[in-house]
């Protein structure tokens, strides 16, 4: 058994499930072999009792409280796990999910992350990403984060993730609501990614690759939709991203120097994806300066998506 899908129904709890599936389930999670664990909806726990085979880990909104039923089939108190890849993505209690991770007596290590990917459901949840990032500085190639789409233009900065001293990172992807708003009507998610990707020190901008960006579109959000008020301003921070990644490629400034390749993905709420053309239009015309230099782009449009995650 190399990879292992652990998946409960959200209507059907973990904890009511009888003992003896319970303990099969996490039975499976031990074998020596188990490379690759993805769970959902069931505890974060189950990673421990896997072995020390285990090195990619992804967990989409898991329980955070423990189920010491399954503690009769825990590794050994010798075993250590080192994780190469890490997928977190909660709506609740990312930072109890983190805690447990980086706990000592739980002997998961992190310094060997070389992928990281996190979605961000509160403002809150930016720290614990930073907290991750610094506990696999050396080791992180790839980072794929999905920022909190109601943070307030006020709160940025205490929600900056900080990449500094990431010398392996060669891989940045970054996935935006663009046009969700916050509580208060402000839809500050695009402009949170401008102003992150144009504080990334040049120790770490210098060595990254590849720029992926995912923007999830809703044109039913926008008043006037792409060409009235707001939608100026979101096409100025696109343009700001556009600018930051490639203007200082032949600046003294150097700071994104090894970039090569550029990938856009757009998708809209719309059933009928008949908006889909507009938006690439505006994209296209926003990343101009990306377009025109000599980095390779890519621009694709998915499918319609209720963008839920």
């Amino acid at each position: 058994l190399l990879r292992s899908c652990v998946r409960n129904n959200r209507l059907a709890q973990w904890y009511i499930l009888p003992f003896d599936v319970r303990i099969a389930l996490a039975s499976i999670c031990r074998s020596a072999c188990l490379v690759e664990l993805s769970i959902r909806h069931v505890p974060l726990t189950l990673l421990g009792v896997c072995g020390p085979s285990l090195k990619r880990f992804e967990a989409r909104d898991a329980e955070a409280r423990d189920d010491g039923n399954i503690s009769s089939v825990s590794r050994l108190a010798s075993e250590e796990i080192v994780l190469d890849s890490l997928r977190l993505r909660h709506y609740f209690d990312l930072d109890k999910h983190v805690a447990y991770l980086v706990d000592p007596a739980n002997k998961i290590r992190l310094d060997g992350l070389t992928k990281l990917d996190i979605f961000a459901a509160c403002p809150e949840d930016h720290a614990c990403a930073s907290d991750l990032i610094a506990r696999c500085r050396e080791s992180l190639e790839t980072f794929a984060f999905d920022p909190c789409s109601s943070i307030s233009e006020t709160g940025f900065e205490g929600t900056f993730v900080d990449l500094s001293g990431c010398t392996s990172l060669t891989s940045l992807e970054l996935h935006l609501d663009v046009t969700r708003p916050d509580p208060r009507g402000e839809r500050h998610c695009l402009h949170w990614g401008a102003s992150f990707l144009s504080k990334i020190p040049p120790t770490t901008s210098n060595n990254i690759r590849s720029l992926f960006l995912s923007l999830r579109f809703d044109l039913s959000d926008v008043p006037g939709e792409l060409t009235g008020y707001t939608g100026n301003q979101l096409y100025g921070y696109l343009r700001t991203i556009g600018v930051t990644v490639t203007d200082s490629i032949s600046t003294k400034n150097r700071k994104w120097s090894a970039l090569e390749k550029v990938k856009v993905e757009v998708q809209s709420s719309n059933p009928n994806d008949d908006d889909v053309e507009e938006i690439e239009t505006w994209v296209l015309n926003a990343m101009k300066p990306v377009f025109d230099s000599a980095v390779r782009v890519e621009l694709v449009a998915l499918p319609h998506s209720s963008l839920h995650v």
